[in-house]
């Protein structure tokens, strides 16, 4: 089992799980997704997420008319210390591609991991057990799985 302190260095990939039980409070993963978010403001390692997590996280409260709460994490997400946003370019997008081909995975799926990795992410964060069967040059972390400081 891998404990939060052993990214510390690290550039870290985010899947949009993880932001998802940070900000809505996850009765079950939240204290844990917080503490991946305070480990990260303190500078423990170096966060990264495809552009994709912003276009995921203002969906729910898109539909229940909280256009306050979409504004506040498209301003503010982006400016989260030690966070970097990837972009999705042809050859993100290609290799995603590629990993589908391979893999039973989706494409949102997909494009997170080859973005981080193109990135230069060594890990991926998130809580989705199939994805722990791609094969995509990262090592993958299960949130459900790290122990904490």
């Amino acid at each position: 089992m891998a404990g939060l302190t052993d990214l510390a260095g690290q550039r870290v990939g985010l899947d949009t799980v993880i932001f998802i039980y940070a900000l809505e409070g996850n009765p079950k993963l939240g204290r844990a997704a917080l503490e991946v978010f305070s480990q990260l403001e303190g500078g423990l390692f170096r966060g990264y997420a495809c552009d994709l997590v912003l276009a995921e996280l203002i969906v729910q409260p898109l539909r229940l008319g909280r256009d306050e709460i979409v504004t506040e994490y498209l301003q503010e997400l982006p400016r989260f210390p030690h966070l970097n946003f990837c972009h999705l370019t042809q050859a993100v997008v290609i290799e995603a591609g590629r990993l589908r081909g391979r893999y039973s995975v989706g494409l949102a799926d997909a494009l997170h991991l080859e973005a981080t990795r193109s990135a230069g992410c060594t890990v991926f964060l998130t809580n989705d057990q199939a994805l722990s069967q791609v094969e995509s040059g990262l090592r993958i972390l299960q949130l459900q799985e790290l122990s904490l400081p």
